[in-house]
């Protein structure tokens, strides 16, 4: 008789499969009679053979895939197979005992599948029970565990960071509120480059979100008036030449012209009210007169620099997303700075460039204490801007020996290692707080983020989160060994092993679900060590530059070697924190002098800073402003 109702109940399909002696292959001897019961034992031998299936088929998959034996993937398809196996052989064996016991009341009871009209129904269902108990079911039994497992695992490590003391949020890191008339970030100045709030306009995509600024006319109004028009360094084959001074005011001056004469539409507002003065031929004169628009921001910056903290009203509660804006115009800041500092330089304002220079350290400084590693790199950027804002100075012997004494203390407390340290937390805290939000899929609806991460489990978020945490916190911890060593071993040593410990590659390398997003949200940290300790050796270089000039002034040459600046101009031998040795000086035939460190490689080149563009760098030689160079140190 041909069935017309249900192709195939659930229990029909799993018996037909376990009746099947293809089904028991190699394993038929197993299979008990059908009026028999199905004993639990064979259940769990079952499961245990599925199980052991699954890590072989995972194991054939990772030499084929990864030409390696990796243990995530021998575990995946290891826990599928006992999974699936639970689910098949218990349901199998309910089904069979409950039939085998109608047999023995009723030995004529038919067994097999009763006739369908189309047999593609019953294998189409059949197919769909096979999906559900060997795929779906072991694939959210086995979610289900992950995701308990790696939420227990997390709460663990961060319990165990926390009792050593780690700092794993903004709010700790911050430290208590610092007041307002101590807080160069709390400035009024600043709260508008904070004030934002993100919009859904009509021309964006239902979901997303654009950033808008509240008070929009003051940040452009602050950041047109800081901005340098559109000029050039001289070309490259004029870059043998020796440059003095660094700034090439002539360039700057016909750039400010042209941008007067012909105001464009994208330039900035002030280009049609500045009054350039009506007869060109002094560039120091125009250069000047164009950066008037700029005194009034600049004036502001620099009395705010000096307050003695600065935390900018960041909101750390975005995490990465933050907006980071003010980056652009401490940047600004210290451009402007340096050509002011020039220009005044040439004008014989000493006193002017003076206030200049000492406000360009300042300024460097704004960033010091935010916990961001591209806070921190700016800070680099405008460190480096700093030394160079002060050595036109030195180029051109304007500087007092009073005005080097201040710069000198100044510099002499420049410290950028902690710097790095904190953004590292800062780095492992934003992790923190992001895959948080990932994992409670707290992202805004809508953003790419929302999307992807939104097919990913919980589990896989919660075990990158703490291979992620244990990649920061090894750095961290590495960092700041180097950090207290390095006065016995020298900086070079310490960014060489501090690199190697972090061991991004590795991390990289090791083909995994725990550690995949963790290998894409590392930061970089080898070039951002070697950045750091990069500044730091040009900053003390630059304090002994200056000492050779307060020597130079006082005796009208250079001494012959760094031991006779002690102790008029220096507490102590001034020693080259790479390898905790003297640095290497020498007088040379055109009245200055050859100060270099030997870099990060801790050999000494001779003072030779590259061989070929874009090539490795060797020592890094302090710019002698009468000497032809082609590269120069900054």
């Amino acid at each position: 008789m041909i069935q017309w109702g249900l192709p195939m109940t659930l229990p029909a399909f799993l018996l037909s499969r376990a009746d099947s002696r293809r089904f028991w292959l190699p394993l038929s001897r197993l299979r008990p009679a059908q009026n028999a019961r199905y004993p639990w034992s064979l259940v769990f031998g079952l499961t245990i053979w599925w199980a052991l299936l699954g890590v072989c088929v995972g194991l054939v998959l990772s030499l084929f895939a990864f030409q390696q034996l990796t243990g995530w993937l021998m575990w995946l398809f290891g826990s599928w197979g006992a999974c699936a196996g639970l689910c098949w052989f218990n349901l199998t064996a309910l089904c069979w005992n409950q039939r085998a016991t109608r047999l023995r009341a009723n030995p004529a009871l038919a067994t097999a599948l009763p006739p369908v009209r189309f047999i593609f129904f019953r294998w189409m269902l059949g197919f769909a029970y096979w999906v559900l108990l060997a795929v779906v079911t072991p694939l959210a039994i086995m979610l289900t565990i992950e995701n308990v497992r790696a939420e227990l695992a997390w709460h663990r490590e961060r319990a165990r960071l926390v009792n050593q003391g780690e700092r794993l949020e903004f709010r700790t890191i911050l430290g208590p509120t610092i007041p307002a008339d101590q807080n160069a970030g709390a400035a009024p100045v600043f709260a508008p480059f904070f004030d934002y709030q993100y919009l859904q306009p009509e021309d964006v995509l239902p979901g997303h979100y654009a950033v808008v600024w509240r008070d929009t006319n003051a940040i452009g109004h602050f950041e047109e008036r800081l901005k340098l028009p559109d000029w050039h360094w001289p070309k490259e084959e004029e870059k043998d030449a020796p440059r003095t001074p660094k700034v090439n005011l002539a360039a700057l001056a016909e750039a400010y012209r042209a941008l007067t004469a012909a105001p464009s539409k994208d330039g900035p507002s002030w280009a049609a009210e500045l009054k350039l003065p009506a007869t060109p031929g002094d560039p120091t004169r125009d250069v000047l007169a164009g950066l008037s628009v700029a005194n009034e921001p600049l004036a502001e910056l620099c009395t705010i620099s000096g307050r003695p903290r600065a935390q900018f009203p960041i909101h750390y509660d975005e995490g990465f997303e933050a907006q980071l804006r003010h980056y652009a115009t401490l940047k600004s800041v210290s451009l402007a700075l340096e050509v002011r500092c020039a220009a005044r330089l040439s004008a014989g304002e000493t006193q002017g460039a003076f206030e200049d220079a000492q406000c360009a350290l300042r300024v460097s400084g704004l960033l010091r204490e935010e916990p961001f590693l591209i806070s921190q790199l700016v800070r680099l950027a405008q460190g480096n801007l700093a030394v160079a804002t002060v050595w036109q100075g030195l180029a051109e012997h304007r500087w007092s020996d009073a005005q080097l004494a201040a710069l000198q203390d100044q510099l002499a407390h420049t410290d950028y290692l902690p710097g790095l340290v904190l953004a590292f937390e800062g780095e492992r805290a934003g992790g923190i707080q992001n895959m948080d939000q990932w994992a409670t899929r707290g992202v805004k609806p809508g953003s790419f983020a929302r999307r992807m991460l939104s097919i990913l489990p919980r589990g896989m978020l919660r075990q990158n989160e703490i291979t992620l945490v244990r990649y920061h916190t090894r750095m961290i911890s590495n960092l700041r060994t180097a950090v207290s060593n390095a006065s016995q071993s020298g900086l070079a040593a310490a960014a060489k092993a501090t690199s190697a410990a972090a061991d991004l590659e590795h991390l990289q390398g090791n083909h995994s679900p725990y550690n995949r997003l963790a290998a894409m949200l590392a930061p970089a940290t080898g070039k951002a060590i070697d950045k750091t300790v990069r500044t730091q050796t040009i900053a003390q270089m630059a304090v002994v530059a200056f000492a050779l000039e307060r020597y130079h002034i006082k005796h009208g040459a250079f001494p012959e070697k760094l031991d006779n600046l002690v102790p008029a101009f220096l507490p102590a031998a001034p020693l080259d924190p790479m390898n905790n040795r003297i640095f290497h000086y020498r007088r040379t035939d055109d009245g200055w002098f050859q100060l270099y460190s030997v870099g990060l490689d801790g050999q000494d080149d001779g003072g030779v800073f590259k061989t070929t563009k874009g090539g490795p760098e060797k020592d890094w030689p302090w710019p002698v402003p009468s000497r032809a160079e082609r590269w120069r140190l900054f």
